[in-house]
């Protein structure tokens, strides 16, 4: 179980860098914050309960392109491989975000 905890923070940091790059460049600085202090699991786990709205960074990723959304922390944790990381509940939020805005599930 660690080195899946351990490629999904990698993948975390990756959202942050890989956002930097598109076009125009977002840079989600309180996530990095988050994931500075509380790692990936507990950041995915605070993004995922912090609200029932889309939150803010979905919104930044989509004007972007529908394509970025797949560097939000709801499509990370639907991958099949970090499954076992999260709950049904968590899962069933993150598929609701991603559906709201039809974007097809990993």
């Amino acid at each position: 179980m660690f080195e899946v905890e351990q490629k999904f923070n990698e993948e975390m940091r990756q959202i942050y860098d890989k956002s930097k790059e598109l076009t125009p460049p977002y840079k989600p600085t309180r996530f990095k914050k988050m994931l500075d202090q509380y790692g990936g699991i507990e950041t995915a786990n605070r993004l995922l309960i912090s609200s029932s709205k889309i939150p803010d960074g979905f919104t930044e990723l989509y004007s972007r392109g529908p394509e970025a959304l797949k560097l939000t922390v709801e499509y990370l944790i639907l991958k099949p491989e970090y499954s076992a990381l999260f709950n049904p509940d968590q899962q069933e939020i993150a598929k609701k975000r991603l559906k709201q805005l039809n974007i097809e599930l990993p």
